[in-house]
């Protein structure tokens, strides 16, 4: 597994003095790019830090997390919500599929000179060699399709912890959840991609418990892919730390009013 990696947080009167150090204009473009790839809009780029509800301010894993996405700003149950590399994990979602596609378009020319060959010797065998060309020029094109839409999804995917599970919306179309008791366990990884390593971006694998008719198709576990979640191992250990409170017995549930997401100007004082 992949060891969590740390983060530095700076106050709102931090910001106010960077607005008048000479560097800060200068690097104005440079923060609304991260602000980007945090899938943030460009104008929220100066934004205060969530925090968790002080109701599980109990938990270790909780107490310290702080996240700057407002997808999840006034919505009840949320216990915390990952900050995303949108950008990167698009990109690296993208060339994935595309890899595949540019695969099926070499074999399409392939394909197309063995036909120009075989002409000389035989028109069946030179047709049949179009049209396998054809065929995988048309697959071509479909990885390619499924890789633009992809990076879509990526860029407007965002992950939060709930009282009730993992929590997965990608823009305001598709909401999927995946309650505690169902997760078997979670597995972080940096993305392999051709061979290469990307420590930057790690990949959490959540496997969760197959529902009755998946099971009849002979599979015990599922898998869910998390992409670009910058700290995925604190995700990770938060959901298991659910997890077992609710297994043990030790999970309360609490009252919507109390599930509020707190939007804090400052950090709570210590």
């Amino acid at each position: 597994m992949m060891a969590p990696r740390s983060y530095t947080l700076v106050s709102a009167n931090d910001h106010e003095d960077l607005e008048d150090h000479p560097h800060h204009k200068s690097s104005n473009s440079n923060s609304n790019s991260a602000s980007a790839r945090l899938g943030l809009p460009l104008e929220e780029h100066h934004v205060t830090p969530r925090h968790p509800p002080a109701a599980y301010h109990h938990m270790e894993q909780v107490r310290h997390l702080t996240w700057f996405d407002s997808f999840y700003d006034g919505k009840h149950g949320i216990i915390a919500a990952f900050d995303r590399d949108a950008v990167l994990a698009g990109n690296r979602f993208m060339w994935r599929f595309l890899r595949t596609a540019v695969m099926f378009w070499m074999a399409s020319i392939m394909y197309w000179i063995l036909g120009v060959v075989d002409y000389k010797y035989s028109t069946e065998e030179s047709i049949v060699d179009d049209i396998f060309g054809v065929y995988t020029l048309l697959l071509g094109a479909l990885f390619a399709v499924l890789s633009i839409r992809g990076r879509q999804a990526m860029l407007v995917q965002h992950v939060a912890v709930t009282s009730e599970g993992i929590r997965v919306d990608n823009g305001t179309m598709v909401t999927v959840t995946i309650p505690f008791e169902h997760v078997v366990k979670i597995n972080v990884v940096p993305y392999r991609f051709c061979c290469q390593t990307h420590e930057g971006l790690p990949t959490v694998t959540v496997h969760r418990a197959a529902a009755p008719l998946e099971q009849l198709c002979f599979q015990k576990t599922k898998t869910l892919e998390l992409y670009g979640i910058l700290r995925a191992q604190e995700f990770a250990d938060l959901v298991m730390a659910m997890k077992q409170s609710q297994d043990s017995g030790t999970y309360e549930g609490l009252d919507e009013q109390r599930l509020e997401l707190s939007t804090l100007s400052q950090p709570e004082a210590v």
